[in-house]
């Protein structure tokens, strides 16, 4: 009578263990779990205990780090500003330059356009005056030619009736009547009674 109560009882705890509650299995688990917490915890006691010291002097390293970087960052970030100071203050000077320059180009650009419009004006004057020194040029060539072109030559005059070589003055009265005086030698009425002097000019 016994047997079959001995196996009713035992059977009873394998029939739970097939069909677990969730609450069954969350206290096994509690209780697979609760040595490894025992001896985490011991673990950390003991190793909080000895190297308490150590940890001191990482947190301190850590804090000098820390400390280290922030001064770091600070003095990057300082750079920074004044790199971006600078580069706006050279950003304000290239304009500055570009406008000074663009105005400076424009300002050569019209005296340039000025200067090129007065030496096209003086080249059209000094062409006029070519023009008219040209013309003036040919005005005098043409009337040096029309002066050197030799005039027609003049009918030559009557040639006087040649004297007589035989007509001889009678005495100076004669020969100033005839319009003849001074009478020289070897013209017609030349007489040596003429030339008292015998110097061949009679009638003097």
């Amino acid at each position: 009578m016994r047997l079959p109560f001995s196996r009713s009882r035992a059977a009873a705890p394998e029939a739970a263990v097939e069909n677990p509650t969730p609450a069954e299995i969350t206290r096994r688990r509690a209780r697979r779990a609760a040595p490894y917490a025992a001896v985490g915890i011991a673990a950390l006691l003991m190793g909080s205990g000895m190297g308490g010291s150590s940890a001191q002097g990482t947190i301190g390293t850590l804090d000098r780090e820390k400390t280290s970087l922030t001064e770091t960052v600070e003095d990057l970030e300082t750079r920074l500003q004044a790199a971006e100071q600078k580069l706006e203050e050279e950003r304000a000077r290239s304009i500055a330059l570009r406008q000074e320059f663009e105005g400076a180009a424009e300002a050569v650009a019209a005296e340039t356009a000025a200067q090129v419009s007065s030496q096209t004006a003086r080249i059209a004057e000094l062409e006029a005056e070519s023009a008219q020194r040209a013309s003036r040029v040919a005005e005098l060539e043409s009337t040096r030619i029309a002066a050197a072109v030799p005039a027609a030559p003049a009918a030559p005059a009557a040639p006087a009736a040649p004297r007589s070589n035989t007509t001889v003055f009678k005495n100076c009265t004669a020969a100033r009547a005839a319009g003849a005086a001074p009478v020289y030698r070897g013209d017609p009425g030349y007489g040596s009674h003429l030339d008292r002097d015998g110097d061949g000019v009679g009638c003097e």
